[in-house]
């Protein structure tokens, strides 16, 4: 965490620096292209209220500026303005009815916040503007599944081709099918994410989980004990504890069953 703070503060740093180099020795400061590109750095830089504030001096000169209009709309969008940052990717779609990143952030925040039905409006704007667009279709699929519309999302995600189907698609095409309990199904697309991304926890241990119902007991313990080497900041320990002892609880169970079976199944009928 203290390397993290140290890259943050590093950053903040180099932008303040570029700022005053710029205003030193570019005696253009006052055009827009040169505002925009400032702007465009505190907005890497994760500095979004002067990114607002520099994106609003170069609007003040061209209105009609869409990709500021949409980063401005992104840097509210991060500060949890909701309100400004849907006006702003209005406002910029409606300069440029194409503006395939806006559409995209704008239903992304419309689902997040519960306009679901205007999100989906959205990604299949998406999705009909570029039908080979692999994170057009992500979005839509996920929209889709949080709406409860599995069948729809599956078919969304199958017109990806397999090559073309990364660790978050892998991942998509398991939780809905985690959702419709067809653990099989789950179970090899959360695999095929791991054999692409091999770090992630929350991989191993949603797959843990699908073979856990699967009655795959001891895969499902091994994958438990992969997320918690996986759990450096501790976030999960007790979820992670938990859901052990239940799998463990139902491997007992499991065990007890077959064993009553075993002693008192029916005799083999050999008159036959």
């Amino acid at each position: 965490m203290k390397r993290y703070w140290l890259t943050v503060a590093v950053g903040f740093a180099s932008t303040f620096t570029l700022v005053i180099v710029i205003m030193a020795f570019r005696p253009d400061w006052h055009r827009a292209s040169v505002r925009m590109e400032v702007g465009q750095r505190f907005f890497a830089s994760g500095d979004f209220d002067r990114a607002i504030e520099t994106f609003d001096t170069v609007l003040q000169d061209i209105p009609r500026h869409a990709i500021a209009l949409h980063l401005r709309g992104v840097s509210h969008d991060r500060l949890g303005e909701v309100n400004q940052a849907i006006d702003d990717y209005n406002a910029a779609i409606d300069l440029d009815p194409r503006y395939f990143d806006a559409i995209n952030d704008r239903g992304i925040l419309l689902t997040k916040v519960g306009r679901g039905e205007e999100g989906l409006a959205d990604f299949r704007r998406l999705v009909a503007l570029d039908p080979g667009s692999t994170s057009a279709r992500v979005n839509y699929a996920f929209a889709l599944q949080k709406a409860g519309r599995l069948d729809e999302a599956v078919a969304c995600l199958e017109v990806i081709p397999e090559d073309q189907r990364d660790e978050t698609v892998q991942y998509l095409i398991a939780s809905i099918a985690m959702a419709q309990r067809d653990w099989a199904s789950a179970e090899s697309a959360f695999s095929a994410a791991i054999e692409m991304s091999a770090d992630d926890l929350k991989i191993w241990l949603n797959r843990a989980i699908a073979r856990w119902r699967m009655g795959r007991f001891a895969d499902a313990i091994a994958d438990l004990d992969r997320a918690a080497s996986l759990d450096d900041d501790w976030m999960l320990p007790a979820t992670i504890a938990e859901l052990r002892q239940r799998i463990e609880e139902s491997q007992a169970k499991a065990m007890a069953i077959n064993a009553t079976v075993d002693i008192a199944g029916p005799a083999i009928d050999v008159s036959r």
